[in-house]
């Protein structure tokens, strides 16, 4: 199984995304997902992290939302990083705006993987200063570095 520290690539980050809805910043994170793995389909991506945000809003409040899927299009945890260059309405249960959005995608057969990897993020998205810092980033460098170093911290592997 994939360490935590190990499902985000510099390939997968991305700033300034510009998104003027919900849908569109997903179908973002689905195209940056399908580009760096081979046999992701983006479009089938989008469609099963919609279907999943149909279900319940992915928004966790302070700005931050973590759409997610489990796919058999994937046989490692992956993910995708975007920091919007103006935040949209992700129907939050604080009712903010979304600018951080980290887009998770986890094997079928990994739910409990799956489950311990969306704690291990809202722990580490629920500290305003993780949140300052990832939204203070220059670059996507930058951004990625500062989002590993959490990843690490927050106990990396499993």
């Amino acid at each position: 199984m994939t360490a935590l520290n190990d499902i985000l690539d510099l390939s997968c980050v991305e700033i300034d995304v510009d998104a003027s809805s919900k849908k569109r910043a997903i179908e973002r994170g689905s195209e940056l997902i399908a580009d760096a793995h081979i046999g992701v389909n983006p479009r089938a991506l989008f469609e099963q992290l919609m279907a999943r945000e149909r279900l319940g809003s992915t928004g966790l409040g302070d700005g931050i939302a973590i759409p997610h899927c489990r796919s058999d299009a994937v046989t490692e945890i992956v993910g995708g990083l975007l920091r919007l260059a103006q935040p949209i309405n992700f129907d939050a249960p604080d009712d903010d705006d979304v600018d951080l959005i980290f887009c998770l995608v986890v094997p079928k057969d990994a739910q409990d993987m799956h489950l311990k990897i969306l704690s291990r993020l809202a722990r580490i998205f629920s500290e305003a200063t993780n949140r300052d810092t990832l939204r203070a980033a220059p670059t996507a460098q930058a951004l990625f570095d500062a989002f590993d170093a959490m990843l690490r911290s927050a106990g990396g592997s499993d």
